[in-house]
């Protein structure tokens, strides 16, 4: 309900968003934003780290690696956003995590016009599925695409195809708030691991 008070929380700052032409959200598109932030930036990265410390307790190598990432990284301090940059490991952990399981497993999209797309015709109107869990482990992409392997994210790989990895989606539809997720995914992971 909108009773006119001022809070300084997420509900506010949309309760308080306005148009161009200075008309504010329904009620329903209200709720919608707010269950689609809860959906969107919740589940994924709880999905996200399951995955990660299910990966990571399967492969002890790896884990002990992290751990000691984050003990010299850390020296003992609470993770912060200047530790970022040298999170490095814990970046390539999280990041393999979610090319073998990848938040969101397959992606829709609606042809707008009609196209070929790998010898395919897709007629405009139709749903086209994308799946990064196939895709993420296509042998044309990746070397050893079953095997857990943080390394792989370790150099540059410009050599391989702009979409072989897109477990945030990609182009103009790509999640918005891939950059937030990557910082919580790599805080959150490296906070369990200096404390468990």
């Amino acid at each position: 309900r909108r009773s006119g008070a001022k809070h300084d929380d997420l509900l506010g700052t949309l309760l308080a968003a306005v148009d161009d032409d200075g008309s504010a959200m329904t009620d329903q598109q209200l709720r919608d934003e707010a269950i689609t932030l809860f959906l969107a930036g919740h589940e994924t990265t709880a999905l996200a780290l399951g995955w990660t410390w299910y990966l990571l307790a399967h492969h002890p190598t790896v884990r002990n690696r992290l751990y000691n990432e984050v003990d010299t990284v850390l020296a003992g301090h609470e993770p912060g956003m200047a530790d970022l940059a040298r999170l490095v490991y814990v970046e390539q952990v999280v990041k393999e995590s979610m090319r073998l399981y990848p938040p969101a497993w397959a992606i829709s999209r609606y042809a707008i016009s009609d196209d070929v797309v790998g010898g395919v015709r897709v007629p405009a109107g139709s749903i086209v599925l994308l799946s990064p869990y196939i895709t993420h482990r296509h042998p044309a992409f990746w070397e050893r695409p079953e095997v857990f392997d943080p390394d792989r994210f370790a150099s540059d790989h410009s050599a391989r195809p702009p979409f072989a990895y897109f477990p945030f989606g990609g182009g103009p539809r790509q999640c918005i708030g891939n950059t937030f997720a990557m910082i919580e995914l790599v805080l959150v992971v490296t906070t369990i691991a200096q404390r468990c």
